[in-house]
């Protein structure tokens, strides 16, 4: 019997320029958002200048997983706090409406 879709989020801060790189690989669902946002949670707690959401390996996305990346992108903004969010050709649209 399969457990479901698989995720894997890893966080790394720098202290250095004040940065939080968090990487997600897998399937970005509902169990992994809530992980996802508590790291991010956790690094706008902890004062982060740079945001920066790798989703390269990220394998497919729900709705959740979208409207996660969309509150992080409008919290940041906020608090303005720089978001990077570094993916693949495959995570674009392939035509962005105007």
């Amino acid at each position: 019997m399969s457990s479901g879709p698989t995720h894997h989020i890893d966080a790394t801060e720098c202290h250095d320029d004040r940065s939080e790189v968090i990487v997600c690989r897998g399937w970005l669902h509902g169990t992994a958002c809530t992980e996802l946002q508590r790291l991010i949670d956790q690094a706008m707690e902890n004062g982060v200048e740079r945001l920066r959401i790798d989703i390269r390996e990220v394998t497919a996305f729900d709705e959740s997983g979208l409207n996660c990346l969309s509150a992080t992108a409008r919290r940041c903004t906020e608090l303005g706090i720089a978001l990077e969010i570094e993916a693949d050709e495959k995570h674009l649209p392939e035509e962005v409406p105007q």
